[in-house]
């Protein structure tokens, strides 16, 4: 039998008389209809679970097996939508029907990522389209979370985002692997395994950025651009490179007395023109030129 990740008994007709935008219904009612509406497949609850146990539990699985199909194709039908949704900016709608519309869009995205989540992320959590990701439901994202364009998540086993963590556009967290034996790796045989990956709060991570199966960073992570991260990275450690390096790390207490000298700057109401001159003192030197050969 197959059944919805949800026990909200909210039906389309009920969403068309609350409002043509469904405004009025929270994000997991307007989940609910969107699965209903756009017939979303359903997993069915009678389906042998073990090899989704090894997938989670980062043991051999087989990939082919029919619930992870469907959790794939589930995904998939979800991420499709999401993806088609048009951009919006609220600053561009001078019209009260425009400003509406926009609160639609944002109202169906968030409930788009609570359907492909089942629920499993944050207040004002925003992931800008296109987003790829295997499953979705193995995904757990903190408050504030922010995602640019063309993200990919292979969570095959569990991956998890703190809050206020940014990911820059094309930042691909990479939790599927596959065996090193070539002969394993034989596509008839179907063998696959993955590890878990764990990002702390308050990180960011740059456009481009990978990070490769069973990585944990911890809180206040810096990572630059471009890197590929292979590593368990400590809190508050600023890295670089393919693979990525420890280049630099931030005391914790400096970084809290910065944070309090801009909250008491703020509420100065000293802001205006002197903004910069509070910034000036953390600004990045300019890049250096290289040396030719």
């Amino acid at each position: 039998m197959a059944t919805s990740d949800f026990d909200s008994a909210v039906t389309i007709a009920e969403c068309e008389t609350a409002g043509t935008n469904a405004l009025s219904l929270s994000v997991q009612d307007y989940a609910t209809v969107l699965e209903q509406e756009y017939k979303i497949t359903l997993l069915p609850s009678d389906l042998d679970t073990t090899a989704e146990d090894n997938m989670l539990a980062c043991r051999i699985y087989d990939c082919m097996d029919p619930l992870l199909v469907l959790g794939r194709q589930r995904s998939n039908e979800i991420t499709t939508l999401f993806n088609a949704l048009p951009s919006s900016d609220p600053s561009t709608g001078s019209t009260s029907e425009e400003q509406q519309e926009h609160h639609v869009l944002e109202q169906k995205r968030q409930a788009l990522l609570y359907l492909l989540m089942r629920g499993k992320l944050g207040k004002r959590c925003r992931i800008d389209p296109p987003f790829q990701v295997d499953y979705g439901h193995n995904m757990t994202l903190g408050d504030k979370v922010n995602w640019g364009p063309n993200g990919v998540a292979l969570d095959c086993a569990p991956i998890s985002i703190g809050d206020r963590t940014i990911l820059g556009p094309g930042v691909k967290l990479f939790g599927a692997t596959h065996p090193l034996n070539p002969l394993l790796r034989y596509p008839i045989r179907q063998f696959d395994f993955a590890m878990e990956i764990h990002i702390g709060k308050d990180c960011w991570l740059g456009g481009g950025v990978v990070v490769c199966p069973g990585v944990r960073i911890g809180d206040g992570v810096t990572v630059l651009p471009g890197s590929i991260v292979t590593k368990n990275v400590p809190s508050f450690a600023v890295v670089a490179g393919c693979p990525a390096k420890i280049v630099e790390v931030l005391e914790r207490e400096g970084c809290e007395d910065e944070d309090r000298a801009l909250e008491a700057f703020l509420k100065s109401g000293l802001v205006g023109e002197r903004i910069e001159e509070f910034f000036d003192q953390w600004r990045p030197p300019a890049v250096e030129t290289m040396a030719l050969p």
